[in-house]
């Protein structure tokens, strides 16, 4: 382990204590006699006893320590786990920010209210990741301004709407009048001209060589 503790040394001294006990000349069973009777029976019987409950208490300790063992392997364990998925979700919310701010939000605060909004819409539109929920938001608002008659605009958040793309109107919107006009002229040439300024009757120019002449002249100032 890598707290420093040996237990497995431990665990190896605690059993080697429990088959030196039981290996010890003076370690009696209840129902035996002292050898040569050269000590009081009642010392043997008490040194017998106590050797009896130093071995249990030895083997519930060995007990304790493999349970003890067990159990911090088992939370070395689950941190080590811990520590892989906090390394995984690390690694795949750096991926995402390189989607992110290719598709756009390019900067922190924006992508914290993107994946806020992720987390709260319903589990049946958001996709499966912050990023797919976004490029699907981009496509609803292009197919929006393509044709904002019969395709609704997508529903963002308020914080979200400065990051969306600035789709341009078509080259041609809004020149309809003026392409009319020139197509109105196109038709037939250059369209025709007004009419010009009447220039002023000249009756010098009227012949006087005959009455009929005059008066021709002067009906064709009067045209």
């Amino acid at each position: 382990m890598s707290d420093g503790f040996d237990y497995d040394g431990l665990a190896a001294r605690i059993t080697k204590a429990l088959r030196g006990g039981g290996s010890r000349d003076d370690d009696f069973d209840d129902d035996d006699e002292p050898r040569g009777r050269r000590v009081p029976y009642d010392r043997f019987r008490r040194v017998n006893e106590e050797n009896r409950q130093l071995r249990e208490a030895l083997e519930g300790l060995g007990g304790e320590l493999n349970s003890l063992k067990e159990a911090q392997a088992k939370q070395f364990q689950e941190l080590q786990e811990q520590a892989a998925q906090q390394v995984s979700a690390v690694r795949l919310q750096h991926d995402q920010d390189l989607e992110l701010v290719e598709a756009g939000l390019s900067d922190k605060l924006g992508r914290q209210v993107l994946r806020q909004a992720w987390e709260s819409a319903p589990k049946t539109q958001r996709g499966a990741s912050p990023v797919e929920f976004w490029k699907q938001t981009i496509e609803a608002h292009k197919a929006h301004h393509a044709d904002p008659d019969n395709v609704a605009a997508p529903s963002v958040a308020r914080p979200l709407t400065p990051y969306l793309p600035v789709i341009e109107p078509p080259p041609d919107a809004g020149k309809g009048g003026s392409t009319s006009k020139q197509q109105l002229g196109s038709r037939g040439g250059p369209p025709p001209q007004g009419p010009g300024k009447r220039q002023p009757a000249d009756i010098s120019a009227v012949s006087t060589d005959s009455v009929e002449g005059f008066l021709s002249g002067l009906r064709a100032l009067e045209r």
